[in-house]
């Protein structure tokens, strides 16, 4: 198997279910981006809080930033937001394409 193909999130290695991750053939990003990303995520949770206390505004969209913030700095967050995401494969293949493209973006700069 080939780093650019793409791997199951749990694989059999030893007799132990070892989490895989499917692209881990990205670079990490660098410590202050990782920070600014756990910063706008943490502005994007607090704004879907104060989101939840009006309830004519929608909040899914602030959450949802939130968590795209966070699966960008954490690869931890993102091996457990892949897992959930494996019972909806249209969904997980859109926030995966969509994580992969935001990475490359953002490891060019």
């Amino acid at each position: 198997m080939t780093a650019r193909e793409p791997r199951s999130l749990m694989s059999m290695q030893d007799g132990n279910r070892d989490l895989v991750p499917s692209t881990y053939d990205e670079r990490p990003l660098p410590t202050w981006l990782r920070a600014t990303l756990v910063v706008a995520g943490l502005g994007f949770l607090l704004i879907g809080v104060v989101m939840l206390a009006i309830p004519v505004l929608p909040q899914v969209w602030a959450f949802a930033l939130a968590l795209v913030c966070f699966s960008l700095a954490s690869r931890a967050l993102w091996l457990w937001l892949e897992r959930k995401l494996q019972r909806w494969p249209r969904i997980h293949d859109a926030t995966a394409a969509l994580r992969s493209n935001l990475l490359r973006r953002l490891s060019s700069r």
